[in-house]
């Protein structure tokens, strides 16, 4: 019996289901082990698979709480600085909000040697959120009792009442830990460790796993609990429990450390599915400049992030004579001016434009050279004859827009594609950034590169990063323009963007 069959079709009794459905399915045709296997190729197995949330995790109890008029840095130092005078950790660990990341912090923590470091994970987080938890339910109950909603008072003395509480877990109350006992706090929490081995990791280096996402309460089950992204494990950490460092495929190492538990192992296709294109936009016919892509699933972002283009591939397919850039103009010395407009299309070289404007009319009265040297071109006319170059025509020239006439050399480099050096790409995702005299969502400026009818990867192995502005999306809409603001003028082909997100990096 076809395992890929059984799998895949809804009336099978083992359609879509785990590995113990799969292996009776087929009658134990297959091993477990070659079925988890398959399976781990498999998104629609690999995303939905369900997520462990009880296991064994790292654990620490104490808490401190001063009341904030705001949260900005001088604001957030001097509550610190409370904490401090009492005692000085070695490190400490935080979310990563901006209020923590700031420099002014930042630098009083070096300042104090204390190293810093933040959560990657809700699961970490708990540890607090169980603390406020517990706090918030005191001063409710304090409000109903006594009527008020006035907490500053009180706040000092709630606090003090949760320190000196006996803790089950380690069977004391926190204000009693000391030097002398601390020892007896930690066996109480992981019991004795002298016999215990660190167990085996289940994954070794640069395995590719999937990493859960935590649920809301009241999230649908049915949707999925991991990660779209794949990532590779970079370091194994043997402690008790292991952990473990993780890096992006594009060779980024993320913060944090993740559990066992929170990470799958799969097998990476390499290729990530694109639901369908949304919608386009049209300039005479063209749909490539402008697009707007459906992603398979909604995107959420918590904490700040940031984007950057890792690939660019696009049809080298445009006219760089155009409507606007191939008029220009004579006078064969008779006193009458005549326009001429060179056939649009893509013109390769300099010679090759020449030789668009030459006219059996121009001969003994006009002439064009192009020394490919210095790169430059030379226009002769006699008998009174004049050439008139139109603006955008005279920069392919590197000449100045006016009347020439006599000899004369070009002033600046004859360059085919100076009216098209540049791709400007465009996000709907990031943050507006400068341009020139405006601000614009800009992601990227791609130098092009390629000759006619190419289709140019531009690959940048250290992508530039912009700040994300959208925290919940599942569209990107692209938006690819010349540097006169026009949209590229392709005239056919398809353009490939692969983005690559990453948590925003604090310098």
């Amino acid at each position: 019996m076809d395992l890929e069959k059984v799998y895949q079709e809804p009336e099978h009794p083992g359609s879509f289901g785990g590995v113990e459905a799969l292996f009776k399915a087929t009658g134990g045709k297959f091993s477990r082990k070659d079925i988890k296997k398959w399976l781990s190729a498999k998104d629609s197995y690999t995303l939905h698979k369900p997520i462990k949330k009880k296991f064994k995790k790292n654990r620490v109890l104490y808490a401190w709480a001063i009341p904030l008029h705001d949260k900005n840095a001088k604001t957030v130092v001097s509550a610190f600085e409370q904490i401090f005078s009492e005692r000085v950790p070695l490190k400490l660990q935080t979310d990563a909000g901006k209020e923590f990341t700031n420099k002014l912090f930042q630098n009083y923590l070096k300042k104090k040697k204390i190293g810093f470091f933040m959560t990657s994970n809700n699961t970490k987080a708990s540890i607090v959120e169980r603390f406020n938890r517990t706090l918030k339910t005191k001063m409710w109950k304090f409000f109903t009792e006594k009527n008020t909603k006035r907490y500053i008072g009180v706040v000092d003395k709630l606090v003090y009442s949760y320190n000196n509480t006996w803790h089950r877990s380690i069977q004391m109350t926190p204000a009693s830990v000391t030097e002398t006992n601390q020892s007896q706090v930690w066996e109480n929490l992981y019991g004795k460790q002298n016999n215990k081995k660190v167990n085996k990791p289940n994954y070794r280096l640069n395995d590719t796993v999937r990493i859960s996402k935590e649920k809301l309460l009241f999230e649908k089950g049915y949707e999925q609990n991991w990660t779209r992204e794949i990532f590779t494990i970079h370091d194994i950490i043997r402690r008790n429990p292991i952990v473990y460092k993780l890096k992006d495929l594009a060779g980024e190492v993320i913060r944090g450390t993740f559990y066992e538990q929170e990470l799958q192992k799969v097998t990476h296709s390499g290729y990530y599915p694109i639901e369908k294109i949304l919608k386009t936009r049209e300039k005479n016919g063209n749909k490539t400049s402008h697009f707007t892509t459906q992603l398979p699933t909604p995107i959420t972002l918590n904490d700040e992030w940031e984007m950057g283009l890792v690939d660019f591939i696009y049809p080298h397919t445009w006219y760089n004579i155009r409507e606007d850039n191939n008029l220009f103009g004579f006078d064969l010395g008779d006193g009458k001016s005549i326009a001429r407009r060179i056939p649009q299309g893509f013109y390769e070289t300099i010679p090759d434009i020449l030789d668009g404007m030459y006219l059996e009319d121009f001969k003994n009265k006009i002439e064009f050279h192009y020394h490919p040297i210095v790169k430059r071109v030379k226009i002769k006319t006699k008998e009174h004859a004049k050439v008139f170059l139109h603006k955008g025509f005279s920069k392919l020239l590197g000449f100045e827009p006016g009347e020439i006439k006599g000899k004369v050399e070009s002033s600046y480099i004859a360059d085919p594609n100076a009216s098209f050096p540049l791709i400007y790409v465009y996000s709907d995702l990031v943050e507006p950034q400068i341009v020139g005299d405006v601000q614009a969502p800009l992601l990227k400026i791609v130098k092009v590169e390629g000759k006619d009818g190419e289709v140019v990867n531009a690959h940048y192995t250290r992508p530039h990063y912009v700040p994300v502005i959208r925290r919940h999306f599942q569209t990107v809409e692209m938006v690819l323009r010349l540097h006169s603001g026009e949209l590229v003028p392709f005239e056919r082909g398809r353009v490939i963007a692969v983005l690559h997100f990453r948590m925003r990096q604090i310098v």
